[in-house]
């Protein structure tokens, strides 16, 4: 049952996950990572920096748009109150991009800390088999993890 849930052809679960192009993209920095440090320890084999792969991709290296949203009066630690959250995203994301007359099929990527970037997206799969898009939350891409721990930790360690 689960199985043809997620290998269903009509399904859309690859909005979910990264696509092949950002697979691409990681998995040349990480290649490029390993050339870097092995010629740091190993001098001898610097030659390898020439076949260093590079991928040149603009939307990298464009702004980001962040849009500031409310609290809402909601339970992160409860499934039902984390699909009121997503459906509230849903509704805002409806009416901007009714307003912005943008593109039927944009999605948008949601962030948090990493236990809401796990909760969002298990209340997201909880309705991924459903039949309406809007309870589906088709204009929900990915939900990605945000570093705000690493980042209030680092600042603690160093003030």
């Amino acid at each position: 049952m689960v199985k043809s849930l997620i290998y269903s052809s009509d399904q859309k679960f690859h909005d979910r996950h990264a696509c092949k192009q950002e697979y691409k993209i990681i998995r040349h920095e990480v290649i490029g990572l390993i050339i870097d440090t092995a010629v740091k320890f190993l001098p001898n084999i610097s030659f390898l920096k020439q076949s260093k792969p590079s991928v040149k991709v603009s939307y990298i290296s464009a702004k980001t748009e962040v849009i500031p949203l409310p609290c809402l009066p909601y339970n992160e630690n409860k499934y039902q109150d984390d699909v009121k959250i997503l459906a509230w995203y849903q509704q805002l994301l409806v009416n901007i991009k009714k307003e912005a007359g943008a593109d039927a099929d944009l999605k948008f990527v949601i962030g948090g800390d990493q236990l809401t970037r796990e909760r969002l997206s298990e209340a997201m799969l909880l309705r991924f088999g459903n039949i309406d898009p809007q309870d589906q939350f088709s204009h929900i891409g990915r939900c990605v993890a945000e570093f705000f721990h690493l980042g209030m930790n680092y600042l603690e360690k160093v003030i």
